[in-house]
């Protein structure tokens, strides 16, 4: 999809996006074939009917694309441009990325850019080669999502997408979906049992770390966070670093806790969820830690569906 206007290129009319129909007359590739006869328009010797869209999948804790480096600067040049065309960006993801932990007390992350890099994924950054900081990361124009990226986990944390140590973005973007789901049982936080003993999760769909800095966010998608269980939290969008300064959103954003009941609850009989007390929190926005303001908008899509 060459103008990423959401059609194939065998079957779009006007397959560059330059106002032009391709006909008889016009190569667009200037391959020497004429577009109406191309099967190939980006040249890459797939046919382009042939092409599906890319995938990345990981089961377990390491994160399904981790852009991070434990011994130097990490800057990501520049790809694509916004439905305006006047913006380039970092990262784009046009397909899926899907992290799911699988097993009890593992936590999921799809997309982790910057921070601490565990090279054995142990839970710690001791090891051979490994820090527990990270090396600064330069996005340039940022992170678009125009797929869909999620993390699912059970009994532990998930992170959608998360810029969690010294990152530089100038924008995130999000016209497609970034879900977060985190799930839990009904066991107490507090049971001298460790084995019966839950701890508390979260579910973060766009979590900017403390270190990072990104002044723009539009969002023009879906972002959800969805928290499952007594002890569990949602937060759709957290933007720990306070440098956030434009949050634009013509899509929606949305967090929830779904309550649930189950055998290692010890506070009632039954297994009714309805009577169980949420200890979590569901925030949709949290910009707790901006302290010279953020301007947000809520508008709808303009008439050439650009949300910036």
């Amino acid at each position: 999809d060459l103008d990423n206007d959401g059609k194939p290129n065998f079957s779009d009319a006007d397959d560059d996006g330059g106002g032009t129909a391709d006909n008889a007359g016009t190569d667009d590739d200037n391959d020497g074939v004429l577009d109406t006869d191309d099967n190939d328009y980006d040249n890459d010797g797939i046919p382009d009917g042939s092409e599906g869209v890319g995938n990345i999948t990981v089961f377990g804790s390491a994160p399904a694309l981790l852009i991070a480096s434990n011994t130097e600067t990490v800057t990501i040049g520049n790809v694509g441009t916004n439905a305006a065309g006047n913006t380039d960006f970092g990262l784009i993801v046009n397909g899926t990325v899907n992290s799911d932990g699988i097993y009890d007390d593992v936590d999921s992350t799809a997309i982790q850019i910057g921070g601490p890099v565990d090279l054995n994924n142990d839970g710690d950054y001791v090891d051979a080669g490994e820090s527990a900081v990270g090396y600064h990361v330069e996005m340039n124009g940022g992170v678009r999502v125009d797929g869909t990226v999620t993390a699912r986990s059970y009994n532990g944390d998930a992170h959608a997408l998360w810029l969690r140590g010294d990152v530089d973005a100038d924008e995130i973007f999000v016209d497609g979906a970034v879900v977060a789901i985190a799930s839990t049982t009904s066991a107490p936080l507090n049971d001298p049992d460790p084995t019966k003993r839950e701890d508390a999760v979260e579910a973060v769909g766009i979590d900017i770390g403390a270190d990072s800095t990104v002044p723009l966010l539009n969002i023009g998608g879906f972002v959800s966070a969805t928290g499952s269980g007594e002890n569990a939290s949602a937060v759709a969008i957290r933007d720990a670093s306070g440098t956030l300064q434009t949050l634009n959103i013509t899509g929606t954003v949305v967090a929830t806790i779904v309550r649930n009941d189950d055998a290692d609850d010890t506070d009632d009989a039954d297994l009714d969820p309805n009577n169980e007390t949420i200890k979590g929190r569901s925030i949709a926005i949290d910009l707790r830690n901006d302290t010279t303001g953020v301007a947000i908008t809520l508008a709808d899509k303009g008439p050439d569906g650009y949300d910036g």
